[in-house]
């Protein structure tokens, strides 16, 4: 059972701990409506440990959550990345060159942590959690600071103050530990916004824990319905009297009927034989949702569908609701997925920016460079189905005359601006449009046309084709006019 304790005159559960006179203490917890309530609120005063082993717990037995998050997560993470040079003024080529060089630099730096794409991964899960951390383990050379690897600090590991600084414990109910604040350039902590709100009360799965609490009842009881009635039940009935009348049911046969009834629905009983003076009616199912489904089964759909909608905005992504849907319809919610895609992929660009390359600059080039060239973490969120209407749109405006600025485009696009001498790629070097190939109409011979002419290569030709073909007329010369065609008899001689 819940641990319990008083406050108040008021009796207030915890799940898997008990509180009394700001003591904290293990306990087991069972999970119900009533804990994922406390939790949630105990969980604001900053101590998030029980949170996250709740929304562990429930994350485990909700396939849909899981696919759908990891949906998510996993998607930004395998994005491609880019290290944005600080924007300096384009009149000063020193700093210019200064800017490009150190995000050089962070680039490689960032490229050589060991799996990053892993913690990338990882951190991002703080939008379900609220938070979570990785510790930086700085090696010093003779070339300066590097990065040697990110090792993980748990999300259950931090909590927050009375002032709402985050702070990294040991023991398993701690109320004190590590500020990061006091180690600057240590730490990193993610704390994705989801709400307007304080950072107790962030993470996605404060929303996502009574939906998936209440599907994992629902299909508790589901299990239940099946086992009790998914087998077949048999029913044996005998004759009281001779004549085919039933009898008068006494007191011995209520008192079987009392305890058969009490054995269904325990599920205890594998079959019955009852006398013909009791009527036994097995009923399967007494409720039934829209389409015939069960009252289960549609609740479960419900639970599903509200985690897309707090996930993802939308449902027609993920699953087809009663009614279908259709692709205009799903190409629409893609797009506000997107949206959703790409501000969770933004904060955590800032993160990397302010509380990794901001230290790494401040280490190897000092605060004032730092200040001035930190470059930006960038993560490639922009989809290319989703460029194709605004191209369009933009070249319309150009061919109106509009004039459109550059580094407005390159914006719109998600693409940076090429840097220092860098291959770009313009209108010059865009391949030709493919020729429509068609039928070469019959030319007489003696024109002088040349297989090339036709499309054929010239190391396709025969030899006899080459002495056949003229050679193109030089710049400047004379044309010559061509031939008549030689006669049919002159031609047959």
């Amino acid at each position: 059972m819940a641990a319990t304790a008083t406050s108040n005159s008021a009796q207030v559960q915890f799940y898997g701990v008990g509180a009394m006179a700001g003591r904290i203490k293990p306990g087991p917890g069972v999970l119900t409506v009533a804990a994922v309530t406390s939790v949630l609120r105990y969980s604001e005063l900053g101590y998030r440990r029980i949170l996250v082993d709740m929304l562990d717990e429930l994350l485990e037995g909700d396939l849909h959550a899981h696919g759908v998050l990891r949906k998510v997560y996993g998607g930004i993470a395998n994005r491609a990345w880019t290290i944005e040079p600080a924007k300096v003024d384009d009149d000063n080529e020193r700093d210019a060159e200064t800017a490009e060089f150190i995000a050089e630099d962070v680039h490689n730096a960032i490229a050589s942590i060991p799996s990053w794409s892993t913690h990338v991964s990882a951190m991002l899960w703080a939008h379900y959690y609220g938070t979570t951390g990785r510790e930086i383990m700085w090696r010093r050379d003779k070339n300066g600071w590097s990065i040697d690897r990110l090792e993980r600090v748990h999300s259950r590991r931090i909590s927050y103050d009375w002032d709402f600084k985050p702070f990294i414990h040991e023991a398993d109910y701690a109320t004190t530990g590590l500020y990061t604040s006091d180690f600057p350039g240590k730490f990193v902590i993610f704390e994705p916004q989801v709400v307007e709100n304080y950072p107790t009360r962030q993470g996605i799965g404060r929303s996502l824990a009574y939906w998936m609490a209440f599907k994992r009842f629902t299909v508790r009881e589901w299990l239940n319905v099946s086992e009790r009635f998914g087998k077949p039940f048999p029913i044996i009935k005998f004759s009281t009297r001779n004549d085919g009348q039933p009898r008068l049911a006494t007191d011995d046969d209520i008192n079987v009927g009392k305890d058969l009834v009490v054995k269904i629905g325990k599920g205890s009983a594998p079959g019955a034989i009852v006398p013909d003076a009791l009527d036994l009616q097995v009923v399967k199912d007494m409720a039934h949702g829209e389409g015939g489904k069960s009252i289960q089964s549609a609740f479960i759909d419900l639970c599903n569908s509200e985690e897309s909608k707090a996930i993802l905005a939308n449902t027609l992504t993920t699953q087809v609701g009663s009614t279908g849907g259709n692709r205009a319809l799903g190409e629409v919610m893609e797009r506000g997925e997107a949206q959703l895609t790409r501000d969770l992929a933004s904060q955590f660009d800032d993160c990397v920016t302010t509380q990794i390359i901001r230290w790494y600059v401040t280490l190897n080039y000092g605060e004032d460079k730092a200040r001035r060239f930190c470059p930006k973490y960038v993560t490639d969120v922009n989809d290319p189905r989703d460029l194709e209407p605004d191209a369009k749109v933009l070249k319309i405006l150009v061919d109106l005359g509009l004039k459109v600025p550059v580094s407005e485009v390159h914006e719109r696009f998600g693409w940076r601006e090429a840097i220092g001498d860098e291959p770009v790629l313009g209108a010059s070097d865009m391949p030709a449009p493919p020729e429509t190939e068609t039928e070469p109409e019959p030319e007489p011979e003696g024109t002088g046309k040349t297989g090339e002419q036709y499309g054929i290569r010239p190391e396709k030709q025969t030899e006899a084709d080459r002495r056949k073909g003229s050679s193109e007329t030089p710049p400047g010369a004379k044309q010559k006019q061509t031939p008549a065609p030689p006669s049919e008899a002159a031609t047959k001689q």
